[in-house]
């Protein structure tokens, strides 16, 4: 499964968005390796009850930036609500729900500036970030339905990135 997406087609830059969720033990757990253990990586999970995991940007495979929070909350902030405003060429300030911090995304003509707390700047293509985003939340989604659904105290959770995602398609 390719993530990476070309920031033009005259440019062999491309953009990559994918999230890791953080196991009960601290070690973050990318999404390839909790679809390829997903019996065992669910069961280990079943009673931890927060979502805390990160969002990897990486532009070029040499810019690169990670954003750690409660997925629940980051994801639809992220890869849906964001969505609008980015493709109307309005900025987007994304502040941490668990984390004190905050990171912006400023469209400027046909590119986007990510700044924010503790990372470098990124510089990508706008509409290659709007794919970018979309894709990580659709898989994001995937993903949480199947993890998590029918947990209690999880399908609220499913139902509004749901939302959001509805919203980001509109």
């Amino acid at each position: 499964m390719s993530f990476r997406h070309n920031i033009n087609k005259f440019s062999n830059m491309h953009i990559e968005i994918s999230f890791s969720l953080k196991g009960p033990n601290g070690t973050f757990i990318h999404e390839l390796d909790l679809e390829a253990e997903f019996d065992r990586f669910r069961e280990e999970f079943k009673d931890v009850e927060d979502n805390l995991g990160r969002i990897m940007i990486d532009v070029d495979e040499d810019q690169y930036a990670s954003f750690e929070d409660e997925l629940d909350y980051l994801i639809p902030e992220v890869c849906f609500r964001s969505i609008a405003d980015l493709k109307n060429g309005r900025p987007v300030t994304i502040i941490f729900s668990r984390y004190s911090g905050r990171f912006t995304m400023t469209p400027s003509g046909k590119d986007v500036l990510i700044t924010g707390d503790q990372i470098s700047d990124l510089l990508c293509s706008r509409l290659s970030l709007i794919e970018a985003l979309l894709d990580c939340g659709n898989r994001f989604l995937f993903f949480y339905e199947r993890f998590r659904g029918g947990m209690e105290d999880f399908d609220w959770r499913i139902l509004e990135i749901q939302a959001a995602r509805i919203a980001a398609e509109q």
